[in-house]
């Protein structure tokens, strides 16, 4: 199941980008809800929030490393419970999405952006890291 899931979800994150960079590149900027939500072409060389810019191969040695770490953990601890399945394939589905685009270009495309408060411009592959990160808080407070 890791691997079907994440596989699909990588898949996902490519496509995305791959239309971001197709179609969104050249108009930079479309409104989806005005003042609200908009599509933004962004090429981010930093990590979350654009921070540290141009740390590429930091970035590319710090997400093989966790990466391993937890194919680690699945191969040996073979986790049963969905909800910890479900977080592990979101995260390392992320990671991998936002790996390959670093390693590939030396940049991840960022298109998604919010409006109602200030936050920086992000993609599917951010989304499912921090919604992985949120399951896997979840479960580790509900097994406690």
């Amino acid at each position: 199941m890791f691997i079907v899931l994440s596989v699909f979800l990588v898949a996902v994150d490519f496509i995305t980008k791959y239309l971001a960079t197709t179609f969104l590149k050249p108009l930079s900027n479309i409104d989806l809800i005005p003042n609200v939500l908009s599509l933004t072409y962004v090429q981010n060389r930093g990590a979350a929030f654009g921070i540290m810019q141009n740390a590429r191969w930091f970035f590319i040695i710090i997400t093989v490393a966790v990466l391993s770490a937890m194919i680690i953990f699945i191969i040996k601890k073979r986790p049963l419970k969905p909800l910890l399945k479900w977080s592990l394939s979101f995260i390392i589905a992320g990671a991998l999405g936002n790996l390959t685009e670093r390693v590939l270009n030396g940049f991840v495309v960022d298109m998604i952006r919010v409006h109602f408060f200030d936050f920086p411009v992000f993609n599917f592959a951010d989304c499912l890291i921090v919604s992985g990160t949120f399951l896997l808080c979840i479960y580790i407070l509900k097994s406690e």
